[in-house]
């Protein structure tokens, strides 16, 4: 792009300020086709490390998605165990009211007979609050002490290793463009400019 930029400029604006005398010109001269050409390597071989800052930003959003999404699985589990230990809570009551014969709102059509029923049910959710409070302890664990501090060394170390390798990609491409410039310094046209 640069050697194009530069070779368009020559053919359309130095060669009119030259009175079309060829000899001035520097990529474009006929004895300079190897600075073209070096031109053109030059510029082919530089890297975009921002591409890479890019993609790096882009994996870290979809890490960061990941891991927001155990911490809500988890939020979520806990939920699930408070809202079944207020649905056993309420039904205990029911129980409680219907054994001592009070007519509640919740208890107004049960009778005594529909007790067996619900302890049944009761049973059923303190086995289910058990298993669920056992999985929030795993679950809590497992990101507290496995996921969530590997998941932070991990980012550390591929930020660093990532603008590390940013800096490499910097201090290359400066020295290959130092390096072509400085052949173009050595031009007899530029020498001669005062």
């Amino acid at each position: 792009m640069l050697g194009k930029f530069l070779s368009d400029y020559e053919d359309c604006n130095l060669t009119n300020y030259l009175d079309y005398n060829t000899n001035g010109l520097i990529f474009n001269h006929a004895n300079n086709t190897k600075q073209k050409e070096r031109l053109e390597q030059v510029t082919g071989s530089l890297t975009n490390p921002y591409i890479e800052m890019y993609h790096y930003a882009k994996g870290e959003v979809f890490d960061l998605q990941a891991m927001h999404s155990a911490v809500e699985a988890w939020s979520a589990q806990l939920k699930y165990t408070a809202d079944v230990e207020k649905q056993k809570w309420s039904l205990e009551k029911d129980v409680k009211n219907v054994s001592d014969g009070t007519k509640t709102l919740t208890t107004f059509y049960k009778s005594t007979s529909d007790t067996a029923d619900m302890a049944n049910k009761i049973e059923n959710m303190t086995r289910d609050i058990a298993s669920s409070k056992a999985l929030c302890d795993l679950m809590t664990i497992y990101l507290g002490e496995r996921i969530i501090p590997t998941f932070k060394k991990e980012k550390i170390d591929l930020y660093r290793k990532v603008f590390a390798q940013f800096q490499v990609n910097e201090i290359t491409n400066c020295h290959k463009t130092a390096g072509f410039w400085a052949t173009i310094l050595e031009n007899e046209t530029v020498r001669a400019a005062k």
